[in-house]
């Protein structure tokens, strides 16, 4: 009797040790069972606060949705709130030098060259998102794009000519190495410390034209390539590029970078007076627009839009110019949009 008691007792702890490993195993599922719902409901959360930002900031979006675990299970809500913000237009980066002194988009949006303190002329394809070396040039190169199929490169005292689809260049010698480099129909005009230099594909020499500044700050050649507006001082000129180079017009400089319509037949700059319209469509005519200190200015259609230290105004030959509506604010420059135009001021657009 007193081993069947014994065999009992071994029996009962057995049965005691195998329900406290199946409570164990039990409780463990648990705890992972609610550590996995914790986490489904912390990844949903997630992606609720990227869809909330996905309109409005799609960049935080993005970043938000990166932050989204390999085990995640709402990986198809997730694509479709990366696909919702990358539709609303998420930037990207190339590989580039780490000093980047050229920059130039082609026409059509879809190809970008640039070159930098590495003399590597890059091409990047940004639907893809792919970069591949085009050429290298001396350092620190300066870029225009004639047309979207020839690349001018400046560097040092050579322009260089690429046909990027096809790997065709050329070479022409420079004088003095360019601070700038603009393509005007057909050539490009670059600027030194105070001389201008033209040349097209094929010539062998850049045509000089001494302007008498006694410095050059910016160029601002017209759509049509016709002109090229010289900033400068002590006055800003306006260069006529059709025939033989010659300057046309002298004003009194001031910093506002000038202004082009789109059919480069108007041309808003600003003058010791204010800002002036000059109208190229026959004999230049010129007109005052404002008297004031002008920051920026341009064009949006017909409309001359500008601002001032305080105000903003839009102006039409027929109608002359109309204060907007907009907060007071100091606004400093303008950039043209396909529907309209971004005032942007020192708080904000």
């Amino acid at each position: 009797a007193h081993g069947e008691h014994e065999q009992y007792d071994a029996r009962d702890e057995r049965n005691a040790a195998d329900e406290a490993r199946e409570q164990a195993v039990f409780e463990a599922k648990a705890a992972e069972a609610a550590r996995a719902s914790e986490a489904n409901r912390a990844d949903d959360l997630l992606i609720e606060q990227a869809a909330a930002l996905a309109a409005t900031n799609p960049t935080a979006a993005v970043g938000l949705l990166h932050r989204l675990p390999p085990t995640a299970i709402h990986w198809r809500k997730a694509r479709d709130v990366l696909a919702e913000a990358r539709s609303r237009g998420v930037p990207w980066a190339f590989p580039a030098s780490g000093f980047t002194s050229g920059l130039v988009l082609s026409r059509d949006g879809t190809l970008a060259y640039s070159g930098g303190g590495d003399g590597v002329i890059r091409v990047h394809d940004l639907a893809p998102h792919a970069t591949k070396d085009l050429a290298r040039v001396a350092d620190h190169p300066r870029l225009a794009l004639v047309g979207d199929k020839l690349l001018a490169i400046a560097a040092g005292r050579t322009l260089t000519w690429i046909y990027p689809a096809t790997g065709a260049k050329d070479t022409v010698p420079l004088e003095q190495p360019a601070d700038e480099i603009v393509a005007a129909g057909t050539r490009v005009v670059l600027r030194d410390g105070r001389t201008l230099w033209i040349v097209g594909y094929g010539e062998r020499a850049p045509e000089k034209i001494e302007l008498g500044a006694t410095k050059i700050f910016g160029l601002t050649a017209s759509p049509d390539g016709t002109r090229v507006v010289v900033n400068a001082q002590p006055e800003a000129m306006i260069v006529e590029l059709a025939g033989v180079p010659r300057v046309s017009l002298r004003r009194p400089s001031r910093s506002m970078e000038p202004a082009w319509s789109a059919d480069g037949k108007r041309l808003a700059i600003a003058s010791l007076r204010g800002l002036d319209e000059i109208d190229f469509t026959s004999a230049p005519v010129t007109r005052p627009i404002a008297s004031a200190d002008v920051k920026a200015a341009a064009y949006a259609g017909e409309d001359l839009y500008f601002t001032t230290q305080t105000a903003s105004y839009r102006y039409h030959p027929r109608d002359g110019a109309v204060q907007l509506d907009l907060p007071a604010a100091t606004y400093t420059s303008t950039a043209v949009t396909r529907d309209g135009v971004i005032l942007v001021g020192a708080s904000g657009l």
